[in-house]
């Protein structure tokens, strides 16, 4: 994957010394300032890794908190709202600890913060109930098909060039070895579309919160612990009031004080994972294009499928399994395409490409 220019301009700018925009054009000068060229392919590596190891073991935590050992856990909306109350408060922590740059509320970031909100909303509590619906590897594939549709959303909206010969064939190759697993998921027979009527949902929210997410990271140019600060107090009354009428939130106090240390555990690590998961990406976000962010996410996922296989009863075929590991494999060849020469040039960005790994 190729990391370009620009997006390295993209972060290195300390937003604690100027003042928010009043729009969400991106400022000519925002690309300006860069750091040396080893510190963001730095900052890349440890972003990518940490995001990798987060996302995996989140996806399992939250398949063991939606499934607690005890009679009446609790339900997915409440998972959730207990992790973005968490993650929420824990942002704030750190600011007045002086660990984490917040600023005030203004109307820039409630609204384009907001409107995220409302797509990270819908795809967190679709991707919790996608689970509970189907196998974890089903949920993985379906998220291995996102890039190629972001990738058209980042040409089209963010100022990309068209992806090259090499970079569309990983993408599609990425789509078919999807389509391949599916093929081979015996759950698709059984409940046929219904089975996976939230991976859908899921699919389509995906798409534009990525998209959405790096318009933001240059339009507002925030901190990154604001960001998942922002991200997660819009985000909270507005979940809480889904699962509330999901009937989620019913018996919620009782069923927390009667949790077992062990699924209390699990629900106190999956928060700190879902606080920590937030600061990786918004800081890969940061670094690289909406089609790479997203190849990132896809590319872990074999770790996760690996703890499926070895932790939870429900995991796909051998040959879905060779499947997905393909799918993964295309995605790893895919070359982040640049900015076209306009775009680069309004940013005061060049055209030059840093490899990272």
């Amino acid at each position: 994957m190729a990391l370009v220019k620009g997006d390295e301009a993209a972060y290195s700018r300390c937003p604690r010394h100027e003042a928010p925009p009043n729009t969400f054009a991106p400022s000519p000068s925002h690309a300006a300032r860069q750091l040396p060229v080893d510190a963001p392919r730095r900052q890349v590596i440890f972003a990518v890794a940490f995001y990798c190891l987060c996302s995996s073991s989140l996806l399992f935590l939250n398949k063991l908190a939606v499934n607690g050992s005890g009679a009446t856990p609790l339900r997915p909306g409440a998972v959730v709202v207990v992790q973005i109350a968490f993650a929420t408060a824990a942002c704030k922590a750190l600011a007045v600890l002086d660990l984490a740059d917040i600023g005030a509320l203004t109307r820039p970031k409630v609204e384009g913060f907001g409107l995220y909100a409302v797509a990270f909303v819908g795809s967190i509590y679709a991707s919790v109930m996608a689970l509970r619906k189907s196998n974890v590897e089903t949920f993985i594939v379906f998220r291995a098909s996102t890039p190629l549709a972001v990738a058209a959303l980042d040409y089209v909206f963010l100022g990309r060039s068209a992806p090259s010969s090499q970079a569309l064939a990983s993408l599609i190759a990425t789509a078919v070895a999807a389509s391949a697993y599916v093929a081979t998921d015996a759950q698709f027979y059984v409940e046929g579309f219904a089975g996976y009527s939230w991976c859908f949902l899921y699919f389509a929210l995906i798409c534009f919160e990525m998209t959405f997410g790096k318009h933001l990271t240059s339009a507002l140019r925030l901190g990154v612990w604001e960001s998942v600060w922002l991200t997660n107090l819009l985000a909270l009354p507005l979940l809480a009031a889904l699962a509330y009428v999901r009937g989620d939130l019913e018996g919620f106090g009782e069923k927390l004080i009667s949790m077992s240390m062990g699924d209390g555990i699990v629900l106190f690590v999956s928060s700190v994972v879902a606080t920590l998961i937030g600061y990786a990406g918004w800081l890969c976000r940061g670094l690289v294009s909406a089609t790479s962010y997203t190849l990132i996410g896809v590319a872990n996922k074999l770790g996760t499928v690996l703890l499926a296989i070895a932790f939870l009863d429900k995991h796909a075929s051998p040959l879905g399994v060779l499947a997905l590991v393909c799918c993964i494999a295309a995605s790893s060849q895919y070359k982040q395409s640049p900015l076209r020469a306009d775009v680069a040039k309004a940013q005061g960005a060049g055209d030059v490409e840093v490899a990272s790994a």
